[in-house]
């Protein structure tokens, strides 16, 4: 406490240049908070994007993956539903299922009147829990209305394909598709939904329909294209993949797993976690750099002090310790008010996001770029702050200490 009371008043005995160290502390604070915050969003929106994209484990139909048509509704699975109560009733991957849900793609072209366009079909049921960013993005309506009678159900399109065909709420639209049998096949909907997520690949490619429509539209009856399924575990999704492969061996379904789906991604992902931790030292290290500066310019100012303090009776050992205590009083001063002023910043954006514009495109999201600020990263970050201080200090505790008592009382002469 002694030391600690020696360290207070050497600071408060150098205000200008405690300032300058505190505030360099906080700058770099303040940085980090705002960079992991960053990448932090950035890394939940891709794997948040990919969940809504795949699921954990999709679940398709023998010879899907020969197909030449991406879209085609020839690789069908007969019953789904079956299927369903199959995996629900297995013991040994029920424990580990989060949700599973039938769902169809299918090629579809959109008309209304001379105007026309070719999109994806996205048959789902309207309580789905995939597709989020579609239904907390919609414009007016509703995403696929549950309460609808059969045969009375509508679509959901983006503002862009809304414009694009002329089309308002409540108006309706052709869509064409070929059916079961080959042959071209069409009905008319109401547009119950329009939505804007601001990427463009969910927006210019896909309209939503009841998936009870969709059957009935392509003539496929009690039929899906795929399982899609979310595990309480995802790491745990090649096993239970290997669970299914036994449990459905008669069919020899196509089972893959997120990582196979979207293998691209996640080692883009794997790649932007290196990206980050780089990123991470290279801000402390400036940090670092410009923080040590400061400390060293403070302390050698002060050479000819420690030398009167040394010859009046203080061991090297003490003034070390007071050196370092100094350091570590204003670490934490700095980091406390580095996180004071980034911390509310990047919450603030966390919840309201980051206008981005056309950039949203590169990374998949919506126009709106969100942070993600975690406990442990915000504790990371403090803890950092007073680090840097304190090896600054260390660094010029050593170096004071080492000198001659004779050399350090030269130094004011």
């Amino acid at each position: 406490m002694f030391f600690l009371r020696l360290a207070v008043l050497s600071i408060l005995s150098h205000p200008r240049r405690s300032a300058v160290i505190a505030a360099s502390v906080a700058l770099s604070v303040m940085v980090m908070v705002f960079v992991e915050g960053m990448l932090g969003g950035l890394r939940v929106s891709f794997f948040e994007n990919l969940l809504q994209g795949t699921g954990h484990l999709q679940i398709h139909a023998a010879g899907w993956q020969d197909r030449l048509d991406p879209y085609s509704i020839s690789y069908l699975l007969r019953d789904p539903q079956g299927m369903i109560r199959r995996i629900e009733r297995d013991l040994t991957v029920a424990p580990r299922l989060a949700g599973i849900e039938p769902m169809l793609q299918f090629g579809a072209l959109l008309v209304n009147g001379d105007r026309n366009v070719a999109m994806v079909g996205q048959a789902v049921q309207p309580t789905t829990g995939f597709f989020a960013n579609v239904r907390k993005n919609m414009l007016a309506g509703s995403f696929l209305p549950a309460g609808a009678m059969p045969g009375s159900r509508g679509v959901a399109i983006s503002s862009d394909i809304a414009r694009l065909l002329g089309l308002g709420l409540g108006d309706q639209v052709i869509v064409l598709v070929q059916d079961s049998s080959g042959s071209p096949y069409y009905l008319g909907y109401r547009v119950t939904g329009i939505f804007s997520t601001g990427v463009e690949q969910t927006d210019e490619d896909s309209f939503f329909i009841d998936l009870g429509e969709a059957q009935g539209l392509l003539d496929i009856s009690h039929s899906a294209s795929e399982l899609r399924l979310t595990l309480k575990n995802p790491d745990e999704a090649a096993t239970v993949a290997r669970d299914l492969s036994a449990l459905f061996s008669h069919e020899k379904p196509v089972l893959q797993s997120w990582r196979d789906i979207q293998s691209g991604l996640v080692s883009l992902i794997n790649l932007g976690s290196i990206y980050a931790t780089v990123i991470d030292v290279i801000i402390a290290l400036v940090a670092a750099t410009v923080i040590t500066s400061s400390i060293l310019m403070t302390i050698f100012e002060r050479i000819p002090t420690f030398g009167t303090l040394r010859a009046i009776g203080l061991k090297r050992r003490q003034l070390f310790w007071i050196l370092m205590e100094e350091g570590l009083v204003l670490g934490l001063a700095g980091s406390l008010l580095g996180m004071a002023v980034g911390l509310p910043l990047a919450l603030y954006l966390q919840v309201h996001g980051l206008e981005i514009g056309a950039f949203s495109q590169v990374l998949g999201t919506s126009a709106a770029y969100y942070f993600v600020v975690t406990t442990k990263s915000a504790l990371t970050v403090f803890a950092a702050g007073i680090l840097i201080a304190a090896l600054g200090y260390l660094y010029g505790a050593s170096v004071s200490v080492r000198m001659r008592l004779l050399e350090s009382l030269e130094q004011g002469a």
